[in-house]
């Protein structure tokens, strides 16, 4: 999926903006994890996107598991970072969801400890460092 581009009003639109997209990846044993982070959705696939605490978008890249009981399963997502985010709603957000499962986390392929300070950091430290 090509990522949208966003006009700058500053120059009267003509310098289009990429916005900034991280990879997340989670390997879960826990089926009902994607629709809990993609909630209130009925159905979740492949492009799905939800608005998530923080002023985040989520996108589903990919969705890879078996349907044998107890399977894991790794969901791939974007976190697309708009203007004026709050890490810590969203590292709050996300640790929630996945405090208390057994999950691995990766944020931008870096493998995090599930612990909402060390998301924090890991989300502050790559956003920071695309700013400058």
């Amino acid at each position: 999926m090509a990522p949208q581009l966003r006009r700058n009003p500053l120059d009267g639109g003509t310098n289009y903006q990429v916005p900034l997209r991280i990879p997340i990846s989670i390997v879960s044993s826990d089926a009902r994890l994607a629709f809990e982070l993609f909630a209130p959705a009925k159905s979740v696939g492949e492009g799905a996107k939800a608005e998530v605490p923080g002023k985040f978008t989520i996108v589903l890249s990919s969705w890879h598991g078996t349907k044998a009981v107890g399977a894991q399963e790794v969901l791939n997502l974007v976190l697309e970072v708009g203007k004026d985010v709050s890490i810590a709603l969203f590292a709050s957000w996300l640790y929630d969801r996945l405090k208390g499962r057994f999950v691995k986390l990766r944020i931008d392929r870096t493998e995090i400890v599930i612990e909402e300070g060390e998301i924090r950091r890991v989300l502050t430290e790559r956003i920071e460092g695309e700013g400058k």
